[in-house]
């Protein structure tokens, strides 16, 4: 089954690993995306009833079939609810719904289907309240750019919030059905929950900082719209300098605090 993009993982240690790396604690909710056959779902349960911890697990899974079978498998277990839904449709209202209680600290985990990745990060990162970590199974070759020294657009809006961190190295071979490419474990752990001002801000800025990856930030800053006020290329140099920024860097070689303190310049 290969309808929505999925490859299982069927190594027991890598599954183990990961659930090991979620460090699940006691009155917690932990969201799964995509469960799949559940292999990552009952090592979380396993792990949790051997702490005797009061966990709930949270489990969305588009696949009509792969749900009823999920719910059929899991039916005696009262900690592990299941939705059958699109996590990039109802994640964001899930996990509002869940955590009214601000006292209730959640996490998020998956083996994501390649094709939703880049959307998936936009989504959380944009959750006013963000979770205290997220693994994610993910194409190595995106978890490479997330934990890049490089600066980009994918490593900038998950950094800002969060340390960002390959743990595991996955084989391709490891799947059934097998991708093409290897996967990557990543683990981000919150180091931050920006307002809703903030998170706005940021995006502005990646979406002038980024606009065009191969020009210098003066360039960038100089034709953005989305900058306070209009202002010459000199006074924009300028700015730049009063706060340690050279002017004909170019994206990839900023780092989190120069796209805070440019966007206190242009931005806010």
């Amino acid at each position: 089954m290969n309808r929505l993009g999925q490859h299982f993982l069927k190594n027991q240690k890598i599954i183990s690993d990961i659930v090991e790396n979620i460090e699940i604690e006691n009155n917690e909710i932990i969201f799964e995306i995509g469960p799949g056959h559940g292999e990552l779902t009952k090592e979380i349960i396993k792990v949790a009833e051997e702490k005797k911890l009061n966990t709930k697990i949270i489990c969305i899974e588009k696949d009509v079939l792969l749900y009823k079978k999920l719910t059929e498998t899991f039916a005696k277990n009262k900690n592990v609810e299941f939705i059958n839904g699109d996590a990039l449709k109802e994640l964001q209202k899930i996990i509002i719904k869940e955590i009214k209680n601000k006292k209730i600290k959640y996490k998020i985990v998956g083996n994501i289907p390649y094709y939703i990745t880049g959307h998936l990060f936009k989504i959380i990162g944009e959750l006013e309240r963000k979770p205290e970590m997220v693994i994610f199974m993910i194409q190595k070759e995106v978890a490479e750019r997330i934990v890049s020294k490089k600066m980009n657009r994918l490593s900038a809006s998950i950094s800002f919030w969060a340390n960002p961190k390959i743990i595991i190295d996955v084989p391709k071979k490891y799947f059934q059905p097998q991708p093409k490419i290897d996967s990557a474990v990543i683990k981000l752990k919150k180091i931050t929950d920006p307002s809703k001002k903030e998170i706005k801000s940021f995006d502005l800025a990646i979406k002038t900082i980024f606009a065009q990856p191969r020009k210098t930030i003066l360039n960038n800053i100089a034709s953005s719209r989305f900058i306070k006020t209009k202002m010459t290329k000199e006074k924009i140099a300028s700015s730049l300098e009063k706060i340690g920024t050279k002017p004909d860097l170019r994206p990839q070689d900023l780092s989190i605090n120069d796209i805070k303190d440019i966007i206190n310049i242009f931005i806010e």
